[in-house]
């Protein structure tokens, strides 16, 4: 590979590095507003299936939001 295309791919490396630390922030806030979200849901009664199905999020990590917010576990009949 000569040293001009060796160039290019460096100068595309980091444009995307550029790109990705431009946009990193606004998908932290969005992260963070999307467990705000999450967050309300299950204390207004959302179960936790539905969370799952209505986020990116799977099961596991819907829970540990619900242990870190002191939310109460869903119980069947709920």
């Amino acid at each position: 590979m000569s040293e001009a295309e060796t160039e290019q791919l460096r100068e595309a490396l980091r444009a995307a590095t550029r790109k990705y630390r431009r946009t990193e922030k606004a998908h932290e806030d969005a992260r963070q507003e999307l467990v705000a979200a999450i967050v309300e849901a299950l204390r207004g009664g959302v179960r936790p299936t539905e969370v799952e199905d209505d986020s990116p999020f799977k099961g596991a990590y819907i829970r540990r939001i619900r242990e870190e917010h002191g939310i109460p576990a869903f119980k069947k009949g709920q």
